[in-house]
């Protein structure tokens, strides 16, 4: 149960609804710092080998509130290791820092920043993921797990691979979050420091 709404019994108009409602997609990127100050992310690797925050495209099931499909795509996403979906919800009910950008095909993105402890999350993301790896077959894997990894990763090193245009860049950033972090890169480091 991850929803912020009641659940009634009328029937909700998609059809209608997304025909006043523009089509936007929002994720997560929490972060933290490390014992000499400096500003960590934690990030997701997909499956394509790039490194992004935890978001997505809205579903039905959010009901066109942004909270609610960044809170659904980053427990997807992170397989529950980070933040249980209460938590999650309440970090973002509480005033989050969000930053306003566009996807690839030119719909809004919303992205949250949320302070989370300094933990090695990676750990239990990793024994989820082998729980479910040995429990589902691969093409069933392919669906439940979009992230092979989750790991923090620097201020610095985001900044490399926005100066840089990802030439040569310590990791390889999906092209909406580094898109997002083009964009915005002023205001993130205003908000980190």
């Amino acid at each position: 149960m991850y929803s912020r709404w009641n659940n009634n019994s009328y029937t909700w108009n998609y059809k209608k609804v997304n025909k006043n409602q523009t089509r936007y997609s929002a994720g997560i990127l929490p972060y933290t710092f490390d014992q000499e100050g400096k500003c960590l992310f934690l990030l997701g690797k997909d499956n394509d080998n790039d490194w992004s925050d935890f978001g997505g495209r809205c579903e039905f099931k959010d009901r066109c509130d942004p909270i609610n499909t960044a809170t659904r795509e980053f427990y997807e996403e992170t397989l529950g290791a980070v933040l249980t979906i209460e938590e999650c919800i309440n970090k973002l009910g509480s005033s989050p820092t969000k930053i306003i950008s566009k996807t690839l095909n030119g719909s809004p993105y919303y992205m949250y920043l949320v302070f989370i402890d300094n933990l090695n999350y990676s750990e239990t993301f990793n024994k989820t993921s082998q729980f479910l790896r040995y429990q589902f077959d691969k093409q069933e894997m392919n669906k439940l797990i979009e992230k092979n990894t989750i790991r923090w990763v620097s201020m610095d090193t985001l900044l490399v691979c926005i100066e840089n245009e990802q030439r040569n860049a310590p990791i390889s950033l999906r092209g909406v979050f580094y898109t997002t972090l083009v964009n915005c890169k002023d205001q993130l480091q205003l908000i980190v420091t």
